[in-house]
């Protein structure tokens, strides 16, 4: 199973993570985003678990089994050409370790097999 590892930093309320809503239809469906990954590697991942994590040093807080993704624009941010993954929220995704591209500017780590 194909898996990624990203920071998505807590939100300044220090209740819940940026960039990540709840479907208003759809239960345990969230949309999370957004990310600067290639269109390629995010086809890769459906299917496959995403983990998020406040840091590559703290367990993941929040993920789930990627359901689909959409391109989006933000012209807000450097790279404007970003991906929103929607998301089957599950809780056995927190409390697991990074896994991936570990290096100081990684804001996500590569998307890597597992055996799950």
């Amino acid at each position: 199973m194909k898996v990624l590892h990203v920071i998505n930093k807590q939100k300044g309320d220090g209740i819940g993570l940026e960039h990540l809503t709840k479907s208003d239809t759809e239960k345990d469906v969230w949309f999370s985003g957004y990310w600067d990954i290639p269109l390629a590697e995010a086809e890769l991942l459906v299917g496959g678990i995403l983990y998020l994590h406040e840091s590559k040093a703290k367990p993941s807080r929040f993920g789930g089994r990627v359901l689909g993704f959409e391109p989006t624009i933000r012209s807000d941010l450097a790279h404007s050409h970003r991906i929103r993954f929607k998301i089957l929220a599950f809780p056995e995704v927190r409390g697991v370790k990074w896994r991936g591209a570990d290096h100081a500017m990684a804001s996500y780590g590569t998307i890597i097999e597992v055996d799950e």
